[in-house]
């Protein structure tokens, strides 16, 4: 079904709103997509952008980018269980949520 839907959107050139609650359906059928949580959006985007960088918690729990980490920001770097790592321009605060994909994320010692 997502690969007619698909197929009609390329040859019709038509906008098509299609609700569901499949992940894959979603990022295979979907030019953009809004992920919402009890009746507002949460974010919406392209669907890479939507993995490579969820806004908030939710949206990464829902896409299933689950390496979240609480920790604290502190002269720019964040700090968590003894570790720290280098961070981009962020304003100093109390508490951060960091998003660690392994792959992407080098962490040294404190």
């Amino acid at each position: 079904m997502r690969f007619e839907i698909r197929r009609l959107n390329g040859e019709f050139r038509i906008t098509t709103v299609y609700v569901t609650h499949g992940q894959a359906e979603a990022m295979t059928t979907s030019d953009r997509i809004a992920i919402m949580s009890a009746g507002r959006i949460g974010q919406v985007n392209a669907p890479h952008f939507l993995c490579t960088g969820p806004r908030t918690c939710f949206v990464a729990g829902f896409i299933g980018q689950t390496n979240l980490i609480e920790a604290r920001l502190e002269g720019g770097k964040i700090g968590f269980d003894g570790y720290r790592m280098q961070v981009g321009q962020l304003h100093e605060c109390r508490r951060v949520v960091a998003d660690g994909c392994g792959s992407h994320t080098p962490i040294t010692g404190a």
